[in-house]
C-alpha cells in the first residue's frame, strides 16, 4: 500500500502549512499518526500503534515543533503491544502512556525530553476473571491540594469465554504515591465499556453506551447516574462537557444533561460524528459531512456548514475528524482540507 501519513504544521491565522514531517514519506520508515499527542515547550511526543501493515510494535516519536526534526524514537517491544489507549497526557516534561500485554495492563511515565521511560503501575485483574485492559481516555488532572492524578477506565473479563460477566471501573491513581485511590464500579449496559472521560470542578463524567455518570474525584462517590431507555441505536458514548451542561452523542442521537444534577435537558435526533462543547455551543459533525452548530444550553440548532470540499471533491467533513476551538476560531477537517471558521458564529 502506498500510505502517506504525516503531521503537518499550519499557520492557525492563514491556514498556510509551514512544514511537514517528515519532508519526505518512505515506507521503509512509516508512520502511523492517531492518537491525542502530548506537547510541553517546543517539544511533541506522539505514540504510535502497532499495525499489522505499517508498524510491527508500539512506537513513541518526539519531534521538536522549532526545528520540525525527530529528537527521539523509541520502539516499545511487541509483547506489550496489544491493542490500547493511544493517547498521551502529562505535565511538564513528563507524561504518561498505556501498555498492555496479553492479560495485564501497564501504565508507564516518560521524560519528553530524553525519551527515558519507567513502568510506574501494573495492573491485574481480580479472580475469577484473567484478563484486564484499559478503556476510554485517560486524563491527568493536579487537585487543589497539588496531589497529580490520573483518571481511566478498566475492563476486566474472561480472556477465555464471552459468556463470563465482565466488569467495569473507573480509577484513579495518585503518581507521588503509586497508589490506587479509587477503583470504583461502574453501571453498565449492554456490552458497552467506560469511554471517555471528562473532568470539570473536581467531577470525572464518563460514559458506557446509554448510561453516562459522574464521580467525585476526591471521595470517589458516585453523584449521578443517568440511564437512557432508548431503543439501542440511540446511544450516545461521546461527551464533551461546557457551561455546566454534559453534551452526550451518538449514532442517531444527541442528548444535554445538567453537569450538577445530571437531569436531562432536551435531546434531539442527529447522526453525530465527533463532537465538542466549547463557549456556549455544540460543533458536531454529521455523519452526512456537515459541520452543525447548536446551541449547548438548549440543542437548538443555530447553523448548518456545508463542506467547501464537496464542490472540489464530492466529499464533506471528516466525521471521525474531532472540531477544535482554539482562541475565537474554530477549525474542521475534510479529507484534503483544513478550515477555519468563527468559533461563536455571526448572524
Amino acid at each position: 500500500m502506498k500510505e502517506d501519513n504525516r503531521i503537518h504544521g499550519l499557520d492557525v491565522i492563514t491556514g498556510e502549512v509551514k512544514w511537514t514531517f517528515p519532508v519526505e514519506y518512505s515506507s521503509s520508515n512509516s508512520m502511523c499518526f492517531y492518537g491525542v499527542p502530548y506537547i510541553f515547550n517546543e517539544y511533541m511526543v506522539v505514540k504510535m500503534p502497532r499495525n499489522g501493515i505499517f508498524l510491527d510494535t508500539d512506537k513513541l516519536l518526539c519531534i521538536n515543533l522549532n526545528t520540525h526534526q525527530e529528537v527521539w524514537q523509541k520502539s516499545l517491544p511487541n509483547y506489550i503491544s496489544s491493542s490500547t489507549s493511544d493517547d498521551l497526557v502529562g505535565k511538564d516534561q513528563f507524561f504518561y502512556f498505556v501498555q498492555e500485554s496479553e492479560f495485564e495492563s501497564l501504565i508507564y511515565k516518560g521524560n519528553i525530553v530524553t525519551g527515558d521511560t519507567t513502568l510506574i503501575l501494573q495492573l491485574k485483574p481480580e479472580a475469577p476473571l484473567n484478563c484486564i485492559e484499559v478503556s476510554g481516555n485517560q486524563r491527568f488532572h493536579t487537585t487543589d491540594a497539588g496531589r497529580d492524578l490520573l483518571i481511566f477506565g478498566l475492563y476486566e473479563h474472561d480472556y477465555y469465554s464471552s459468556d463470563t460477566p465482565f466488569k467495569t471501573y473507573c480509577c484513579v491513581y495518585d503518581i507521588e504515591s503509586g497508589k490506587v485511590l479509587t477503583r470504583k464500579q461502574i453501571t453498565r449496559n449492554d456490552g458497552y465499556l467506560l469511554g471517555q472521560f471528562e473532568i470539570v470542578d473536581k467531577r470525572v463524567y464518563m460514559t458506557s453506551g446509554r448510561v453516562a455518570t459522574c464521580l467525585d474525584i476526591n471521595t470517589g462517590d458516585i453523584i449521578w447516574q443517568f440511564f437512557a431507555d432508548d431503543y439501542h441505536n440511540y446511544e450516545a458514548p461521546r461527551l464533551s462537557v461546557s457551561d455546566g451542561v454534559v453534551f452526550l452523542s451518538g449514532e442517531n442521537r444527541f442528548i444535554g444533561l445538567n453537569a450538577l444534577t445530571g437531569s436531562k435537558l432536551y435531546q434531539g435526533d442527529l447522526q453525530c460524528g465527533n463532537a465538542i462543547a466549547d463557549k456556549g455551543f455544540a460543533y458536531v459533525m454529521g455523519r452526512e459531512g456537515k459541520l452543525h452548530i447548536l446551541n449547548i444550553h438548549n440543542g437548538y440548532e443555530l447553523h448548518v456548514i456545508t463542506c467547501p470540499e464537496r464542490g472540489i471533491t464530492g466529499t464533506g467533513f471528516v466525521s471521525g475528524g474531532k472540531p477544535q476551538v482554539h482562541g475565537d476560531k474554530l477549525f474542521v477537517w475534510g479529507n484534503y482540507y483544513a478550515f477555519c471558521y468563527d468559533a461563536i458564529p455571526k448572524e
